[in-house]
C-alpha cells in the first residue's frame, strides 16, 4: 500500500522537516521522571497504531510497522531527540519532564489532536495512579487494559463523503496573506518582534458571557482575536478571516477513528462589522459555522 492517510504527510512536508506536535502538561507537583517512564510505557499498550516506526515495502511506499521497543522519557533539554530517530527506539514520539511540566512529543503524521488527546490522558492518568498508589475515578479516560473502540483504527475515505448538493455556498472573498510580514520575520532576524503571553479566562466567565451573547466559546473567540487584530493591525487589508478546523468523523460514521479528516470553517469579518456590538457579531459567526459545519457543506468543501 503507497498511500494511507497515515502516511501520506512523509511524501510531502515531512521528507523535509518533522511535524512534531508537543503537548504540554502540568502537574501540581513535580514529576519523578521514573515514575512517568512506567506509566508512558504502560500507556502505550492501549495505543498500539502509535508504537509504530516507519519502514518501506516491496512498493516503495513509506508504511508504519509495530514497534515494541521501549517509549522513550528523557529530562527536557535544549536539543532534543529527533522524531523516529534510533535515539528514541525508532518511535514516532517520545516524552520529556522538567520540574513540574510533562511534554509529550508525538509525529503530526499519524494524526493530530483529535486523535492525540485521548493518548495524553491515559498516560497522565496512568502517572497519576502509579505516583500516588491511588485508582482515580475517571470512567471517560481509557484504560490500558480496555478494549479499542468501533472503529478506533479504522481510515475515512473520499467515498464516505455525502454526495448531497450542499445547503449553502459561502461566498468567499481575497483571504489576506501576510507573505511579506512573515518572509521579513525568517530571513531578517532583526525584523522580528515576537510577543507571546499566557492569557488565563475563567471558564465560567467564559460560557456566561457567551450565553449572554448568542455565541459560543469558538465563535467568542474569533471575535476577540479579530477585534485585536484591528487594533494591531489598522493598517492592514480590509478583511479579517477566522479559521477553525471542522473534523468530519462523526459525519462520515467513524467517530472514534483516530485519523484526522479535517475541512475548515471561515469566518470573514470587514473592518466596520467589527464595530457591531457583541450579541450581533456572536449570532452572525455562530451562524457561519453552523452552516458550514452542515455535512453537505464541509463534505463538499473537503472535496475542493
Amino acid at each position: 500500500m503507497k498511500y494511507s492517510v497515515d502516511t501520506y504527510r512523509l511524501y510531502q512536508s515531512e521528507k523535509y522537516f518533522a511535524h512534531t506536535v508537543r503537548i504540554h502538561v502540568r502537574m501540581k507537583d513535580e514529576v519523578d521522571i521514573n515514575v512517568l517512564d512506567k506509566a508512558v510505557n504502560t500507556a502505550i499498550k492501549r495505543y498500539p497504531y502509535f508504537a509504530v516506526r516507519v519502514t518501506v515495502d516491496e512498493d516503495g511506499g513509506y508504511i508504519l510497522v509495530p514497534n515494541d521497543r521501549k517509549i522513550v522519557v528523557i529530562p527536557t533539554a535544549e536539543k532534543m531527540p529527533m522524531i523516529g530517530s534510533s535515539s528514541i527506539n525508532d518511535h514516532l514520539l517520545f516524552v520529556d519532564c522538567s520540574g513540574k511540566d510533562i511534554f509529550f512529543n508525538i509525529s503530526h503524521t499519524m494524526c493530530g489532536g483529535r486523535g492525540f488527546q485521548p493518548w495524553v490522558m491515559t498516560n497522565v492518568y496512568e502517572y497519576v495512579k502509579e505516583k500516588n498508589n491511588v485508582e482515580p475515578l475517571a470512567p471517560e479516560i481509557r484504560k490500558p487494559d480496555s478494549d479499542l473502540l468501533p472503529g478506533e483504527t479504522e481510515e475515512p475515505t473520499m467515498d464516505m463523503l455525502t454526495t448531497e448538493e450542499p445547503i449553502y455556498k459561502r461566498k468567499t472573498q481575497k483571504v489576506p496573506v501576510l507573505g511579506m510580514d512573515y518572509l521579513k520575520s525568517v530571513y531578517i532576524p532583526i525584523k522580528r518582534n515576537p510577543n507571546y503571553m499566557v492569557v488565563t479566562v475563567n471558564q465560567q466567565d467564559l460560557l456566561k458571557i457567551s450565553k449572554v451573547n448568542d455565541s459560543s466559546v469558538l465563535s467568542l473567540f474569533f471575535i476577540l482575536f479579530a477585534r485585536t487584530l484591528d487594533r494591531v493591525f489598522p493598517a492592514k487589508d480590509r478583511i479579517i478571516v477566522g479559521e477553525a478546523a471542522h473534523n468530519l468523523r462523526e459525519s462520515v460514521g467513524l467517530p472514534n477513528t483516530h485519523c484526522d479528516f479535517l475541512s475548515h470553517v471561515y469566518v470573514e469579518y470587514d473592518r466596520d462589522s467589527l464595530k457591531d456590538d457583541l450579541e450581533k457579531l456572536g449570532t452572525i459567526t455562530r451562524g457561519q459555522i453552523i452552516l458550514q459545519t452542515d455535512p453537505t457543506v464541509s463534505h463538499a468543501a473537503f472535496k475542493y
